[in-house]
């Protein structure tokens, strides 16, 4: 479903060594992941699309170790992922995302870049989110 892109990974790699040095923020978050994405997950990615957009990487823990994803369950956590955000019965509107499965210091993780929503406000299971420093905070729609 989601294939790796061998020839990008140096060039994913290094752009997410840049993201890890800074650290999460209004527009980078890290996620375990390691089981598959929880409520948290989708929190956010309705936080950066109800604001200027941001990346999402999984097999990161906040404090920015990387612990990776399981090679063979990456493509399933982020098709399942896709999905979620696609299913208007949970995101409204749906948020069209396209994940990036790569590696880093022989880890595997997935990068979900999300789009900025615009002026549409998104919510995810009827609630808004929007991000406030490295937090997403609820919000009336």
């Amino acid at each position: 479903m989601y294939a790796m892109a061998p020839r990008e990974t140096k060039r994913a790699e290094k752009e997410f060594r840049r993201f890890l040095a800074n650290g999460e923020d209004e527009n980078t978050e890290f996620k375990r992941c390691s089981k598959g994405a929880r409520d948290d997950t989708f929190e956010t990615l309705c936080s950066f699309a109800n604001g200027g957009g941001g990346d999402i990487f999984l097999g990161v823990e906040d404090g920015g170790t990387v612990c990776g994803i399981a090679k063979d369950t990456a493509p399933e956590i982020a098709g399942g992922i896709v999905r979620t955000a696609s299913n208007p019965a949970l995101f409204k509107p749906p948020i069209p995302l396209e994940p990036e499965i790569f590696t880093a210091g022989g880890k595997t993780l997935v990068r979900i870049r999300v789009p900025s929503g615009g002026a549409t406000p998104h919510s995810y299971k009827g609630v808004g989110y929007k991000r406030v420093g490295d937090a997403d905070i609820a919000v009336r729609m």
